[in-house]
């Protein structure tokens, strides 16, 4: 009897590996509305996280150009109450997409991504260049092998 719950055992670990369980894509800003939903729709029953890593260099550059040339030529104590008084508070409400691009870049470091666009399937697996779609495609027909 203990053979054949071994059997069970080793047919569910093995099944559960040919599974797509989570699905991170590392991607820039310039991914349209029809690609994200394409990559969610392919990765249904996954967890699937989307992060575009370039949104912090973006949203920092874009409030960095609204700074008066006048202010930037000043002492780093003007600077810095410049910033304090007329940009912090308009960046506030951009601090979640800052924190979630941080965290994909964060990612990139962790597995040591070569290029963007990315798909990481079960934290393991790093397909380059593909969309999730393909890169589901290929993580199926490499594990059924």
């Amino acid at each position: 009897m203990r053979w054949l719950t071994s059997l069970l055992i080793l047919f569910a670990v093995h099944s559960q590996a040919q599974v797509a369980n989570k699905v991170v894509w590392l991607t820039t800003a310039a991914t349209s509305e029809a690609q994200t939903l394409a990559a969610r729709e392919s990765s249904k029953g996954a967890v699937f996280q989307i992060y575009f890593v370039d949104h912090t260099n973006q949203i920092l550059t874009h409030f960095e150009e609204s700074v008066p040339k006048e202010i930037k030529d000043r002492s780093v104590r003007e600077r810095d109450e410049y910033i304090q008084r007329h940009i912090a508070p308009k960046i506030k409400p951009y601090f979640p997409e800052l924190m979630r691009s941080e965290v994909g870049l964060s990612l990139a470091k962790l597995y040591r991504i070569e290029r963007i666009p990315a798909v990481i399937v079960n934290d393991k697996y790093v397909y380059y260049g593909l969309s999730v779609d393909h890169a589901l495609r290929l993580f199926k027909e490499r594990v059924e092998k």
